[in-house]
Parts: structure tokens; sequence; C-alpha cells
């Protein structure tokens, strides 16, 4: 289990696990709000906080509603709006911290004309590059405490991913935050 929030804090979102894929749709509001999606059956995800400290938005078809912290108003997930045992929801993977979803795939949906979607590796042609000016100002120390090694990979998984955060140090910032 990994948790996020929204920035004030007054929203906890809690899923099983980080995504494979986040979805970057081009709707009409995806667009607007900058949303990266998860998705998750909505049995499997926990938000604390929703609805005493959250505002909907339902637009269009009215199917789904965007819900959003009433305080800081960050968005925070999008769900049915009459839900069905097999409902899935749409959870904002940028309220996670990054180091906890960094090696996760990249889809790119055209939710504004066709539905179609394609995997943003298959439009870049080089893997990433390292931030060599980061890099240069922040190298890992000689024979790092784990402590400094989680503080490092935190910090590099913000500025430059490069490489993936390693399982035990996602574990260790998954534990910290489920503790916070």
């Amino acid at each position: 289990m990994i948790s996020g929030t929204c920035h004030c804090g007054a929203i906890r979102v809690e899923i099983p696990e980080a995504p494979a894929t986040i979805t970057c749709c081009n709707c009409s509001i995806c667009r607007r709000l900058g949303t990266l999606w998860g998705y998750y059956p909505a049995s499997e995800v926990t938000v604390h906080g929703h609805p005493e400290h959250t505002e909907a938005y339902i637009q269009g078809d009215r199917m789904l509603r965007t819900i959003r912290c009433r305080t800081c108003g960050c968005v925070i997930h999008w769900e049915a709006v009459e839900p069905q045992p097999d409902s899935r929801m749409g959870v904002n993977i940028r309220n996670f911290e990054p180091a906890l979803i960094q090696g996760a795939q990249l889809k790119l949906l055209d939710g504004a004309t066709t539905w179609a979607s394609v995997m943003a590796d298959e439009l870049v042609g080089s893997p990433r590059r390292p931030f060599k000016a980061w890099h240069e100002e922040h190298p890992m120390p000689d024979k790092p405490s784990f402590d400094e090694r989680v503080a490092w990979h935190r910090a590099h998984a913000m500025a430059c991913a490069c490489r993936p955060v390693p399982a035990d140090i996602r574990d260790a910032i998954a534990a910290q935050q489920a503790g916070a």
C-alpha cells in the first residue's frame, strides 16, 4: 500500500501499489488539470478526508465526477457518479512521491478526439540521459547510510530520474509516508 496527499494534506489517498502505467489524457478537462491518471478498481482505493474536505465537478456526459481538495484545490481522483460493484477510479498520481511511482510507463491518450493511445516510449528515440549538472552538484556520498541513500534517491527522482529507485528505498519512502 502506498499513499499520496494533496498539497495541504487534508486528503490522503491509498492505493495497493504503484501503477505500471500512468495515463496522460488530452480531453478538455484533463489537459486543463494537468493530471496523470493511475487506474484501480474503486474497491482497492481508500480516500481519507472525502467527502468532508472535497468538492466535486461533474461535466459532459455526467458519468464521472472529478474530486478536488476544498482547501488547496489539488485534483485527487475521479469516480463514477453512479458506482457499480466493478467501477474503477482514476487516481491523480501527481499527488504521490515521485520516487514511489518512478518506472511507470507513460501512456498518451487522445481523449479529445479518437480515444486512441500510444505509449510515450514508442515516440522517444533514445533512453533518458542523466542530468549531468545535477549529478555533479549532488553526488551520492561515499559509503552513505541508508537514510542518506533514501534522501539522495528522493531528490534524484525529483530532479533527474535517470535510473530507477531501488526497491528497498521505495519501500522505506512508502513506510515513511504511511507513518506520516
